[in-house]
């Protein structure tokens, strides 16, 4: 590394959002520490602050998560273990560093309800977890102890991410797949997808400037999956037509893992916060199809 470049320590760097952002951040003036789950797994206590001692990197970005919804409902153990005890770790290991840890947490954090809705606010916080699935209630308890920890810590909170066209869970690469399918869309859901250079330029900014805080990355106005469907299908001139599907008759087939309705992240106080504006959704669409084909 010259004197010139900074240093960054990325985790989960091998998934969706993570990926994308470390191909972002890929210049001559970075340096790009991007262990494996294989040779850093922020569940074992030891390993993760004998790697941080030994980083000379000042900013740890942190994607690892266990983010299968209906996966942690069935697996809780699994989920608690990623995100909390591993979080804790970081959060524990970083602060006797010294180091920036910065962390991403979901929409799912919040249940959705007609008493209750979104879009919610960076400082929102849910306190009945009843109508909360397994993945948002172990978020929430993550976030619980980096809120308490005095630690330098960022929380940018995300939904439905998209942005890379190499990643199957894309939510662009899904949606195109449930059209074809000719699967029903739902009409009554609302949620603020996330665009992933959006999060990549929020990312650049608290670390430059080592700001802490809770911030939210979405794309707005909140929108339907229904109506992001159709705009998607009316830029790709799709023969398959986008079919109405319904979000509550979805959630009466028992079992289902519980999901917020009426979702969405509010992003005021990030933009004016850090200085930095991001897109509509129609407007990230856009972006997105003219630099990659689907």
């Amino acid at each position: 590394m010259t004197p010139e470049q900074k240093e960054y320590y990325f985790l989960g760097a091998s998934g969706l959002v993570g990926s994308q952002v470390v191909e972002t951040y890929g210049n001559e003036e970075t340096n790009i520490i991007a262990p494996s789950a294989g040779e850093l797994d922020i569940r074992d206590r030891d390993a993760v602050f004998q790697a941080l001692a030994e980083t000379d990197a000042d900013v740890i970005v942190n994607f690892v998560a266990y983010a299968d919804v209906d996966g942690a409902q069935k697996h809780p153990k699994e989920a608690w273990e990623l995100n909390v005890a591993g979080l804790k770790n970081l959060v524990e290991a970083a602060a006797l560093e010294g180091k920036h840890l910065i962390t991403i947490g979901t929409d799912f954090e919040f249940d959705g309800l007609t008493t209750h809705p979104g879009p919610y606010n960076e400082n929102d916080t849910q306190v009945d977890l009843t109508h909360i699935g397994t993945y948002g209630q172990t978020k929430i308890e993550g976030y619980r102890r980096i809120k308490n920890s005095g630690a330098d810590v960022t929380y940018i909170r995300i939904a439905y991410p998209f942005g890379n066209p190499r990643s199957e869970r894309d939510y662009v690469k899904r949606e195109l797949e449930y059209i074809k399918k000719e699967y029903g869309l739902f009409t009554d859901q609302w949620f603020t997808p996330t665009y992933i250079p959006d999060l990549a330029l929020a990312l650049d900014k608290v670390s430059q400037d080592r700001i802490t805080g809770t911030f939210h990355v979405a794309c707005n106005p909140p929108t339907t999956h229904y109506e992001f469907g159709l705009y998607l299908a009316s830029k790709l001139d799709l023969k398959e037509p986008v079919k109405e599907g319904s979000f509550d008759e979805f959630m009466k087939v028992r079992g289902r893992t519980p999901r917020p309705k009426f979702g969405g992240l509010n992003t005021k106080f990030t933009q004016n916060a850090l200085g930095i504006r991001f897109h509509s959704w129609q407007g990230a669409l856009d972006e997105y199809l003219l630099r990659v084909s689907v």
